[in-house]
């Protein structure tokens, strides 16, 4: 196997990724699985943060750089040529195995190792996967972390540093990756399908669209609602973000991350900043901004794993096992006056 047969798809989380790759994993081609995540550890090799170990990871980090920098004949290139082989030796089995030409390896967090996959595989195939933001951040809510606020935490790098990283990577190499957009997916699979397959060097099947009517085998990770449940693709699914807009919570991180990642950034994704605030603005279910932010916290504290005020606010919603919006529409409490 070499590496222009190889396909990565990267993404935030909850963008449409294992639909996309449902699709074209169904071609007669292309062979997937549940997300490898195989070559993070291999790449973050390469980086001094972002990691932590039982062993101390900077005295790692410096013997190994030691080591890769003086391998005889190529130092770094050496060790990635070795690493390359070994990599797609890995793709490869499970494509003979299989009887395919190309490996789809889809694992959204690539966009931490963008910069390096590149490096390694310069002639694989890359497709960026983008979904409105708030939308991201709506299906991350309703799907993972529910009304136990705290638990974005979790989520904090795919919020905050996925961004950046997905637009850099974009940016940098935007004569060698194709973007899709999960929005027009949903509403033109068939053109959305031709334009990327043609991008990969294939030609459109048009069984790939019924892609709900072949058995899969068990993936480990991907949404298993569009993996096993789904009979098609819903295209009302770019809007779900908008049905939770009267809970007061859930509209102010909203309001938050659309303002952190601000206007400039939103347009670069290819989404438009002024109306989804517009859509904010319209579903507000206060009279103003400042009295819906006397009641709320805000998206950074929740972001925060060891903010008090999480800790707090989460008992308040336990003990009175109600929503926020009849707490605060029925009862005119204020959040300082609940944590007394």
């Amino acid at each position: 196997m070499i590496d222009k047969n190889l396909i990565f798809l990267i993404s935030q989380p909850r963008s449409g990724s294992t639909l996309t790759q449902r699709i074209l994993g169904t071609h007669s081609k292309i062979y997937t699985r549940s997300e490898p995540w195989i070559m993070l550890n291999s790449m973050y090799e390469f980086k001094k943060d972002g990691i932590s170990a039982e062993y101390n990871k900077t005295w790692e980090y410096n013997a190994a750089q030691d080591f890769i920098d003086n391998l005889p004949d190529g130092g770094k290139h050496k060790y990635n040529e070795h690493l390359r082989t070994m990599h797609l030796a890995l793709y490869d089995a499970y494509i003979k195995k299989e009887g395919k030409e190309f490996f789809l390896d889809k694992t959204p967090r690539y966009y931490l190792i963008i910069h390096e996959l590149i490096e390694l595989f310069p002639n694989a195939k890359y497709i960026m996967l983008l979904r409105n933001p708030l939308a991201v951040l709506g299906s991350i809510i309703n799907s993972w972390t529910k009304d136990n606020w705290s638990e974005l935490t979790k989520y904090k790098i795919d919020l905050i540093d996925g961004i950046d990283a997905i637009l850099d990577g974009i940016e940098d190499y935007k004569d060698s990756v194709e973007v899709v957009y999960y929005e027009e997916l949903l509403h033109d699979q068939t053109d959305i399908m031709k334009k990327t397959l043609t991008y990969i060097g294939l030609y459109f099947e048009e069984e790939i669209l019924n892609y709900h009517q072949k058995s899969s085998e068990k993936w480990l990770y991907g949404d298993p609602v569009n993996v096993y449940q789904k009979t098609g693709i819903d295209s009302a699914n770019d809007a779900k973000w908008t049905n939770d807009l009267k809970n007061l919570q859930y509209w102010r991180v909203m309001y938050d991350y659309l303002n952190y990642i601000g206007e400039i950034r939103y347009e670069k994704l290819g989404y438009n900043f002024s109306e989804n605030l517009e859509i904010l603005m319209r579903n507000m279910p206060t009279d103003t901004l400042d009295q819906l932010k006397e009641q709320t916290l805000p998206l950074l504290s929740f972001l925060d794993a060891e903010n008090e005020s999480i800790v707090k606010y989460q008992e308040v919603i336990k003990q009175k096992n109600i929503e926020l919006q009849k707490v605060y529409s029925s009862k005119r409490w204020k959040l300082l006056n609940l944590f007394k």
